[in-house]
């Protein structure tokens, strides 16, 4: 995991505002946190130093966002979150909100939700061994 935090060690709120945003248009991003999107805008342009408060929350509630990442860049960019599989397509987080793994996969970064994707096409013996081997940081130097 440790490869995965250094990668998201940013400097800036704007460059941790746009790998939040990642696919999504700034008009798509600001409807899901129900602000104008001349705020994302002025975020990722560096513009506007910190996020209101009504911002900051809603990208920890939608987006399971830490909020020490979100302002410092420093710690995990997600909050610890226990997600649990409910049926073949759906998961439950834990504010026991039902979302489709396509939906949970799709707010994630994009290099993630590639990985995820590919992980989810695997038998699950070749998935358990691809978790297994991240958790053990497989292919080290």
């Amino acid at each position: 995991m440790e490869f995965l935090q250094k990668r998201f060690i940013m400097e800036t709120l704007a460059e941790r505002i746009k790998l939040i945003r990642g696919k999504l248009s700034q008009q798509e991003f600001s409807d899901k946190l129900g602000v104008n999107r001349s705020i994302i805008a002025d975020l990722e342009r560096g513009k506007t130093k910190k996020p209101n408060k009504y911002v900051e929350e809603k990208l920890e509630q939608i987006f399971h966002i830490n909020p020490q990442w979100l302002l410092t860049g420093e710690g995990e960019m997600y909050k610890n979150e226990k997600i649990i599989i409910n049926a073949p397509n759906n998961i439950v987080n834990s504010h026991n909100a039902k979302i489709s793994i396509n939906e949970a996969i799709n707010s994630l970064p994009p290099e993630i939700a590639t990985v995820a994707k590919y992980m989810l096409n695997l038998p699950e013996k070749q998935r358990l061994e691809f978790i297994a081997c991240i958790f053990s940081k497989c292919g080290k130097e």
